[in-house]
Order: C-alpha cells, then sequence, then structure tokens
C-alpha cells in the first residue's frame, strides 16, 4: 500500500469467525489379542507406541489434554491392570502390565540391539547392562519436571532420533513419560516404545513388588498403598474417580462400553 496517497484507505470487515470446533472425543480401544500375537507384531520397520492404562491413567485422561493427545498416537493400548480387568473387562481385553512386558520385549531383542531407557538409577543401568550383556544401551536421564521445559523436551527427541534405536523405554512417570514418547514417535522415532514406569526398578531389585498372590488378585495397588506412603496421596483420587464413574465402570462391565467425560472406551 501507497502511504503517500491521497486516496482514502477503504477498511474491509473482518470475515465472522468461525466457532471453535470441540476436540472429538478420544476413543480407547484396548488390545484384545494374546501376548503371543503382540509380541509377534512389534519389530516392525515403523515402531509401535503402546501405552498401558491404569485406572490413574483413567483419571489422568480426563484431566490432561496432552494424556489424550498421546493416547492418539498410540498404536498399541494394553490394559495395565488386573484390579481394572477383574472390575470390569472380565478377559475380554488384553491383561499385560509394563512391567512384565518390558523384560519380554528385552529377552526378544538381536544380539547387538540399541535399546534406549529414559529416565533411571545407576543401579538400575548397571543390573541392565549385566542382565542384558548382549544388548547396546543408551541412557538418557531428564532433569526432574523436565516435561515443562519445550527445549529440554526437544534436546532428549533429539537425542532419541541420534541414537537410532530399535527399542525405546520411557521410565519417568505418568502422564510425563506417554506424552515424551508421542512427541519422539511424532517426531519419527522408528521404535518399539513402551511407557513402564518402575519396571526396571522392579527387575533389578531396587523397588519390592507386590507378590504374585496379591497381583493374580489384581490387589497390587492396596500392596503398595500400605507398604509406599508416598503413593497413597494418588491412590485415593483414583478411588474419587473410581466412585463419581461407578456407572460408567458398570457400563464397562455390562456391555464392554463406557464413556468418561472427554474420552470413552469400546470395542
Amino acid at each position: 500500500m501507497d502511504l503517500s496517497s491521497s486516496s482514502p484507505v477503504q477498511l474491509v470487515p473482518a470475515a465472522p469467525t468461525a466457532p471453535a470446533k470441540r476436540p472429538r472425543r478420544l476413543r480407547i480401544a484396548l488390545y484384545r489379542h494374546d501376548r503371543q500375537v503382540l509380541l509377534a507384531n512389534l519389530g516392525r520397520p515403523r515402531g509401535a507406541l503402546i501405552v498401558t492404562p491404569n485406572l490413574d491413567h483413567l483419571r489422568l485422561l480426563s484431566l490432561s489434554a496432552g494424556l489424550r493427545g498421546a493416547y492418539r498416537a498410540a498404536d498399541v493400548v494394553l490394559n495395565d491392570s488386573r484390579f481394572i480387568d477383574r472390575l470390569c473387562l472380565g478377559g475380554r481385553a488384553l491383561t499385560l502390565p509394563g512391567s512384565e512386558l518390558a523384560p519380554l520385549m528385552l529377552e526378544r531383542a538381536s544380539t547387538g540391539a540399541r535399546v534406549l531407557v529414559v529416565g533411571c538409577d545407576e543401579a538400575v543401568k548397571a543390573d541392565l547392562r549385566a542382565r542384558y550383556p548382549a544388548l547396546d544401551f543408551v541412557f538418557i536421564e531428564p532433569s526432574m519436571g523436565f516435561i515443562r521445559r519445550r527445549e529440554e523436551r526437544r534436546a532428549l527427541v533429539r537425542r532419541a532420533l541420534e541414537a537410532q534405536p530399535s527399542l525405546a523405554f520411557i521410565c519417568t512417570g505418568a502422564p510425563q513419560s506417554e506424552l515424551l514418547a508421542a512427541q519422539m514417535k511424532r517426531a519419527g522415532l522408528k521404535a518399539d516404545i513402551l511407557c513402564c514406569g518402575s519396571a526396571f526398578h522392579f527387575l533389578a531389585g531396587t523397588k519390592a513388588r507386590a507378590p504374585v498372590w496379591a497381583r493374580r488378585l489384581g490387589g497390587e495397588w492396596a500392596w503398595r498403598f500400605a507398604l509406599e506412603p508416598r503413593t497413597r496421596k494418588r491412590y485415593l483420587a483414583d478411588a474419587r474417580f473410581l466412585a463419581a464413574n461407578a456407572l460408567a465402570f458398570l457400563s464397562l462391565r455390562l456391555t464392554g462400553r463406557a464413556r468418561f467425560g472427554r474420552y470413552e472406551i469400546g470395542r
């Protein structure tokens, strides 16, 4: 525009703003094949992002748009909780906790395979190297609260891409693990990615896991509530979520489908 012109400037009315679209409700389809089919389908060139919902995830999904976005990016949604299975799934989906899937994935890895592990201490690193000497481990230790720092997240993703692993395990807790894993996948990381919490701490014995009988009964949460005071606030929040959504959980048990506000679970 020539500002020296004497012609009046014609003001064009702004186009009416289109109403913002409501985000579509997330639909969660739990993995229903057996573990052998799951394991046989891992290791493909493009990789797979595996998320493992438990009751705490179901609560956080109702609060976090970022976590819902991470679930949308996932290739496999695998029930992590035997409590949820006993409560409302009744064996209709595969129940395989991430703490059990992680060692299975490592045992199947090829000799020399590069394995990225994000978030573990020195004792866990030493145990993994000793337990799986044929694998090439790359460890990354993010800082506390990294998920709130965009540049650090980008740096973590760059390091993951540079490492070119065939397996990646994110052990920074929910929802941080899922947010970082989804960012890695979207950036083009071609690896099987599993968010697996304390799996390697249990494997190394640096954290005690509930006995097998408690796990089979779906009572691992009660064991941890009794022996790990730092988890009690989380489990109380989960219990409130369970009570507030009792009808949805009943629907999931009776019909295999349920709505939880911003997301739904169904076939």
